[in-house]
């Protein structure tokens, strides 16, 4: 059965019907696209806050069931502002090595700082002075400092040690070993504050 159409005035060959067909085929599938497409795209979205709305679920469940660790989380993080301090507070580290060198029968030759650094620990800055602090002593007693000095109640670190004999021969025979230590004391910068 051959279409006629009014302005073309003659019967549509096969090649032109199919041609039809596949024009109205692709309008009706442009026309389902532009219905539907919104509503897929809102479907998506649904999902995507239905997702985030669970995730927010579990994590208020986390911390509801456990909130016993909040309050452990508040003492650890108490317990680190006074570990890493929030100033220099060099003067009472000085202090305490003089106090660590009368315990341990040391002598203290000299205590040098340098300039302030900064460095990224757990993406937290924080500032730490470099000192160089050469003692003199017995061998043990340069052990017992070093003890006390691994032992502070504030957060440094020992970069290194270096241990020579004595040069001077007045005082080998009362302080046969001369210690240089390396170490790094830190502390928070001023513009950190934490509440506790």
């Amino acid at each position: 059965m051959k279409v006629q159409w009014s302005i073309l005035n003659r019967p549509l060959t096969k090649r032109e019907h199919k041609l039809v067909i596949a024009f109205t085929i692709c309008l009706i599938f442009y026309g389902l696209y532009f219905i539907f497409y919104p509503k897929v795209i809102g479907l998506s979205n649904l999902r995507k806050q239905l997702q985030e709305v669970t995730n927010s679920k579990v994590t208020y469940r986390r911390l509801y069931e456990n909130h016993n660790n909040y309050k452990a989380a508040v003492v650890r993080s108490s317990d680190i502002i006074k570990k890493v301090p929030n100033n220099k507070d060099v003067s009472g580290f000085l202090i305490d090595i003089e106090k660590w060198a009368d315990e341990q029968g040391v002598t203290i030759i000299s205590i040098y700082s340098q300039s302030i650094m900064t460095e990224n620990i757990a993406e937290t800055t924080v500032n730490f002075i470099p000192f160089e602090i050469i003692i003199k002593g017995s061998y043990d007693s340069l052990l017992g400092f070093i003890g006390q000095m691994e032992n502070y109640s504030r957060i440094l670190k020992i970069e290194g040690l270096k241990l020579n004999a004595s040069t001077d021969s007045s005082v080998k025979l009362q302080f046969p070993w001369e210690l240089t230590v390396k170490v790094n004391l830190y502390y928070l910068p001023s513009q950190i504050k934490y509440e506790h």
